[in-house]
Formats: structure tokens, sequence, C-alpha cells
């Protein structure tokens, strides 16, 4: 998977990224507090595809370009999309449980 670009837009309601990746390379240096470890966990929690964990930082959007396409989600749709999928777990878990 190439990631070239990782866009966030109003972390903590302060800050706005535009990195560039490249080569798979990614350098983050700036003063304690600027967001490095959190656009970190942000960029990890996407590969892994980690929505509720994803859900848990505040941004008002994410761009991400994979393999040469962008990918764009705001804070509310990701809000929507977390909770559609753990709805979609909860009733597989349950009619698991039927069958058991």
């Amino acid at each position: 998977m190439k990631i070239s670009n990782l866009k966030v837009i109003g972390l903590n309601n302060v800050y706005s990224y535009n990195i560039e990746i490249k080569d798979n390379i990614l350098i983050l240096v700036g003063e304690n507090g600027t967001g490095k470890s959190t656009v970190l966990s942000i960029l990890k929690s996407i590969i892994s595809r980690q929505w509720e964990k994803l859900s848990e930082y505040s941004f008002k959007k994410i761009t991400i370009n994979i393999e040469d396409k962008d990918y764009s989600f705001t804070k509310k749709e990701l809000a929507l999309f977390a909770e559609s999928t753990e709805q979609i777990n909860r009733v597989g878990h349950s009619k698991a449980s039927i069958y058991i």
C-alpha cells in the first residue's frame, strides 16, 4: 500500500497539516504538543481500519492519498460510519449466539 499524502484539518480545533509521504518514509519534527504523535496514531488507525479509535480524535476533516486516489471524510461522516459498523457487528453477534 503506497500512501503519498495525509491531510488533517482542524486537529484539536487548532492545527491543520498537509503531510507528504515519499517512498513510504515519514519524518515528523515539531515542538511538544503540536500533534506529532496524534498524527501517527491517526495514520495507524486508518491503515488498521480502527474506525472507533479514529473517532476518538478531534478533527474536522481527513484526506489520505492511497495508491494515487484521495479518500476524504469528516468527523461527522466517520461517526456515522463507525456507528453503523458497530450496529452491524452487534446484530451479527446476536445472530451467532442464537445458533450456538
